[in-house]
Parts: C-alpha cells; structure tokens; sequence
C-alpha cells in the first residue's frame, strides 16, 4: 500500500550491511535481475522467507544455478508479515 515499505531502501540496505558476512546489497528498480546477475556473478543470493525455490524467478535461478550460485532463504522473523505487527 502506500505506506509501505515501512523503511528506505538506504535504511534495509544498512541493516542488511550490518550482517557479519554480507558485503554487498545492491538496490534496483529492475523487477528481473538477470541482467545484473550475469554481470555480478555473486556467489549467494539471499531471498525473504516467503520465497521458495518454486515461487523464485525461474530465469534468474537457472543463472544463478548454470555458475554454481547458493540461493538462500531467509527464516521469518515473526508470524506475521512486519507492517501487519505494528
């Protein structure tokens, strides 16, 4: 809705760079990233928890997948969805 995302793209991308390991986040407006994955090549790509390997963007994990890649799920944070416990 329109009063989401609750937080910036600037302020999840530093929380994300607060995770020991994590040295990239990378924002884009682009809705499929293979472009940006074939360039980057990253060596893991972490999704949210309501992804699943089905529900993931088929074309971008046969990228991610034909390099060797890891995709990762996140666990949930809460029951919930975050904007729904406030």
């Amino acid at each position: 809705g329109p009063t989401r995302p609750l937080s910036s793209h600037n302020e999840r991308r530093e929380a994300l760079l607060g995770i020991k390991g994590v040295t990239t986040v990378i924002i884009t407006p682009f809705l499929n990233m293979v472009p940006v994955l074939q360039q980057l090549k990253p060596d893991i790509v972490v999704k949210g928890p309501d992804y699943t390997l089905d529900s993931f963007n088929q074309d971008e994990r046969q990228v991610l997948q034909a390099y060797g890649a890891s995709i990762l799920f996140a666990p949930p944070l809460y029951q919930s969805h975050s904007s729904t416990i406030i």
